[in-house]
């Protein structure tokens, strides 16, 4: 439910036009936080899990784009589900430094189970 939220308040925030404030000063070269990325550090408690997020949502990881996102989709989809974070790296661009960077934000959760609650009751 929180990760519905988070969503709905990204697209809210995009469609107004806001923008979440950047440092004013950069060095040469140094990219601009991503507004993502923001969003994370304002909600440390939420956790994205990796068998079951679309592209969308991985896309508030940090240091994954859309390209990115949608790679991690497609691997999840030809190799089946990731079983431990470490899998990640049968993505290509994705190595241990990324897998680090994105480790406190995800979870990986077992088939059948939703990584924001319970485990789905076929049942319902």
């Amino acid at each position: 439910m929180k990760l519905i939220a988070l969503l709905a308040a990204l697209l809210v925030g995009w469609a107004a036009g806001a923008r979440i404030a950047r440092p004013v000063t950069r060095e040469a070269g140094d990219r601009p936080p991503v507004r993502a990325a923001e969003m994370r550090r304002q909600l440390p408690d939420m956790r994205i899990g990796l068998n079951q997020a679309p592209a969308a949502e991985l896309m508030l990881l940090p240091g994954i784009g859309p390209r990115l996102a949608e790679a991690i989709v497609a691997d999840r989809a030809a190799g089946g589900p990731y079983r431990r974070l470490e899998d990640l790296t049968r993505v290509k661009w994705i190595g241990p430094v990324v897998v680090e960077r994105i480790a406190p934000y995800v979870v990986v959760e077992a088939a059948g189970e939703r990584a924001d609650g319970p485990p789905d009751d076929p049942g319902h």
